[in-house]
C-alpha cells in the first residue's frame, strides 16, 4: 500500500468510526462532573474545538497502533487546556485524558 492509501484508508476509518464525535461526548461526560472543573468556571462555558485525529503506530509510552483525538478546551477564545481520547484501531475507547493549562 502506497503512503497516499494508506492515509486516505486511516482518515476513513476515523471518518467511519465517528472519532471525533466520540471524543466530544466523552469530554461532555467529564465535563459534567464539577469537580473535574477548574474553580470558578462551568461545563457551559467551555467550548471544544477539534484540533486533530491522529493515526499512532510507534510510541515509547503506548507499544501498539491507536488513534488519538485531540480537542482543544476554550473560555471565550482562549485555550485552556486540551481534551485527548486514545481508541483502538477498533474504535473502541481506551483512555483518555483532561488537561487544562497552567495558569489556571
Amino acid at each position: 500500500m502506497d503512503t497516499e492509501s494508506l492515509i486516505a484508508h486511516a482518515q476513513r476509518v476515523a471518518e467511519d468510526q465517528g472519532l471525533e464525535n466520540e471524543a466530544r461526548e466523552a469530554l461532555a461526560r467529564w465535563l459534567s462532573q464539577p469537580e473535574e472543573l477548574p474553580r470558578g468556571l462551568r461545563a457551559s462555558d467551555i467550548a471544544a474545538s477539534f484540533q486533530r485525529c491522529a493515526l499512532v503506530f510507534r510510541n515509547a509510552d503506548l507499544p501498539r497502533v491507536y488513534f488519538e483525538t485531540k480537542l482543544r478546551l476554550l473560555v471565550s477564545g482562549k485555550e485552556i487546556g486540551t481534551y485527548r481520547l486514545i481508541t483502538d484501531t477498533a474504535g473502541n475507547p481506551e483512555d483518555d485524558y483532561l488537561e487544562w493549562a497552567h495558569e489556571l
